[in-house]
């Protein structure tokens, strides 16, 4: 019996090996293929859906912009002034101070009173361009974004290189802010030259955009909300729509008599709210009550827009708007985008007895054996 005994054993002894050398193989398989999922995920391209770029680009009450220039590891500050009157000449009460760096910056829920204002950099050892930029905060219910706030900071002793032209000491009518000499290298080049003075067809001119303010123009739209409960708030959410074929969407001049070029109305009533299609961009969401409501945003302007408002448990006339907001030195500012809510109209009684006549019946109750 110890023989027989003996090759039992060997045999559970050779099973378990056989087991624990299929359990290891097993292992490293699973690991191989672990490998090698987070080899294609490394190397494959993400997809992203257009749009913002962060949350807080749909934010109301935004401002936002872009810094270049600085040396790494440089910052500045943002002083936004409330300007008196509307003056820009002297400076007005700092209401706000944002510290920043090169890149994308942002500041959204801002609550500020109407009125003009002036953001302007704080830098030491820099030039910035422009020199300051003015815009305006609408009347109360409409809501503001201002999203290419952008400044360039350069070194003054830079300015020759990077323009062809030395920095102006002051802004003076005959002083030209743009010309740079035909000819100049590109700051990008790294194979052009650099001048060591202005040449001598621009003697006695200079650059002056860092002396200059940038004055935004307001373009959005605006309307009214009224019929709501008191207390009762709708939601208003505007999406880019693309451009059709022959329509204008900046000013200038008339179309020529015969031309299929033409300019679309700024608003236009829908009597549905169309299916959202999934290359329309979100653009918006704001939420009001009665009375005034708006979006002051320069970025909306020479493109067009479907305007759609609702809230819950009301009926709304029209449901949607069109919207055109031209571009120019003029940019469209379009009004009249009016919502008017109510109750939701009830069914009568000989419209509740059709439903329920149209209405699947009830399955029967499942019966039971005793």
């Amino acid at each position: 019996m110890t023989p027989v005994d003996g090759v039992h054993r060997d045999g559970d002894v050779d099973g378990m090996d056989l087991r624990k050398r299929l359990s290891l193989s097993f292992i490293a398989i699973l690991l191989i293929l672990i490998a090698l999922l987070v080899a294609v995920r490394a190397w494959a391209p993400t997809f992203r859906p257009e749009g913002p770029s962060t949350a807080g680009a749909l934010a109301p009450n935004l401002l936002s912009g872009v810094v270049t220039g600085l040396d790494p590891g440089d910052g500045v500050q943002l002083h936004l002034e409330q300007l008196v009157g509307g003056e820009v000449d002297g400076r007005g009460e700092i209401v706000h101070r944002f510290d920043i760096a090169n890149g994308r910056w942002q500041q959204p829920g801002l609550a500020l009173p109407p009125g003009r204002y002036r953001l302007i950099p704080e830098a030491k050892d820099y030039v910035h361009i422009p020199h300051s930029i003015v815009f305006q905060v609408p009347e109360e219910g409409v809501a503001w974004r201002y999203t290419r706030l952008d400044f360039e900071f350069l070194h003054p002793k830079d300015a020759l290189a990077r323009f062809g032209l030395p920095l102006c000491d002051e802004l003076a009518p005959h002083v030209p802010v743009t010309a740079v000499p035909e000819g100049t290298p590109d700051p990008g080049d790294v194979h052009g030259a650099v001048q060591p003075g202005p040449p001598a067809s621009t003697a006695g001119m200079c650059y002056a955009n860092h002396l200059a303010d940038t004055w935004l123009v307001p373009a959005g739209l605006q309307g009214q909300i009224s019929g709501l409960p008191a207390g009762g708030m709708a939601t208003v959410t505007l999406f880019a729509l693309p451009p059709v074929a022959g329509e204008g969407y900046g000013q200038g001049e008339p179309p020529s008599p015969g031309s299929s070029y033409v300019y679309p109305p700024e608003v236009a009533s829908l009597a549905e709210v169309p299916e959202i299609a999934p290359g329309w961009l979100l653009t918006a969401t704001l939420v009001t009550g009665n009375g005034t409501w708006g979006l002051v945003d320069p970025a909306l302007a020479g493109g067009r827009y479907l305007v759609v408002a609702q809230a819950d448990g009301q009926a709304v006339t029209p449901p949607a708007y069109e919207v055109v907001i031209f571009s120019g030195k003029a940019p469209g500012f379009p009004g009249g985008v009016d919502f008017a809510f109510g109750p939701e109209p009830q069914a009568s009684p000989a419209e509740q007895a059709q439903a329920a006549r149209q209405a699947p019946s009830d399955p029967p109750a499942p019966r039971t054996t005793p």
